[in-house]
């Protein structure tokens, strides 16, 4: 008769403990669907400093293709890491600028305006 009375209070605990469970794994599931991946926020950084770097002063992503050299570079990104960048354009040559040979290279492409076109300007770094 003892286990019978309590029959009701152990059917509500597996389904508390069901539920406790259930949303356990949902939010653990979720919680990795929110990781942000930092070698992807750097590349994002890494290449909006260039692309700042040879912008117009308040047109970001116009390219002023007079700064594309290793000084401007230098002095913008100092010399944390080994840049490799290449400007193609729709129109005329292509311009490259190295820093010094990659190792592991990373590469990410934005795509501006360089005299008054649309280019790719592809941006490969690692660290020194």
């Amino acid at each position: 008769m003892t286990l019978a009375q309590h029959m009701g209070y152990m059917i509500g605990y597996i389904i508390l403990l069901g539920m406790a469970v259930g949303f356990t794994a949902n939010f653990i599931s979720l919680e990795d669907k929110f990781l942000v991946k930092l070698d992807h926020v750097e590349d994002s950084v890494v290449a909006n400093r260039v692309v700042r770097c040879f912008s117009d002063e308040k047109e970001f992503g116009v390219i002023n293709t007079a700064k594309l050299n290793d000084e401007t570079l230098e002095r913008c990104l100092g010399d944390k890491y080994l840049l490799n960048i290449k400007l193609t354009r729709t129109e005329g040559e292509d311009i490259r600028i190295e820093t010094g040979t990659l190792g592991q290279a990373r590469v990410v492409n934005r795509y501006v305006v360089a005299d008054g076109k649309a280019a790719k300007l592809e941006v490969g770094y690692s660290l020194k």
